[in-house]
């Protein structure tokens, strides 16, 4: 069955993602031009997280950059954003993609949309020359302290 679900994350700064999939354990594969999924789109899924909503189906499964989490046969896309400004990423969320769904912080995404904010965060803040520091919660959450540099 194919369940592909858009993750619903305007990416505008590829480095920042690359940092933050590698901060979660994840492998950024920039250039590859497809994803593995179940490979056939069976219109079988209506949720509000399906990409179908948004993402013409022909083009499941290729992508301008993709992302590998270990232990996982499927993969996640990163595609340019229908609106034409950054990415966004889409994945197989059936069967193996169950796995990918875990990954990035079940329903909501919250794991990696949280990783995702705090590195584009941090690394605002040290161009504009705060010294930052970013901690873990005991919940999991990212707590992230900046404090001006001498000038």
């Amino acid at each position: 069955m194919s369940h592909v679900a858009d993750v619903q994350l305007q990416v505008t700064d590829l480095a920042a993602l690359k940092q933050s999939v590698e901060k979660m354990g994840g492998t950024f594969v920039e250039g590859q031009r497809t994803f593995k999924w179940y490979g056939r789109f069976l219109n079988d899924w209506s949720s509000s997280r399906a990409a179908v909503n948004r993402i013409s189906p022909e083009n499941f499964g290729k992508c301008e950059h993709a992302i590998k989490v270990p232990g996982v046969g499927y993969e996640i896309g990163v595609i340019k954003h229908p609106s034409g400004t950054g990415y966004e990423l889409i994945f197989d969320q059936f069967g193996e993609g169950k796995k990918l769904e875990a990954w990035l912080g079940g329903e909501n995404y919250g794991r990696v949309k949280q990783n995702y904010g705090a590195v584009v965060a941090t690394r605002q803040l040290a161009r504009k020359g705060y010294r930052v520091t970013t901690t873990t919660t005991p919940g999991g959450g990212i707590r992230i302290s900046a404090i001006p540099l001498p000038t």
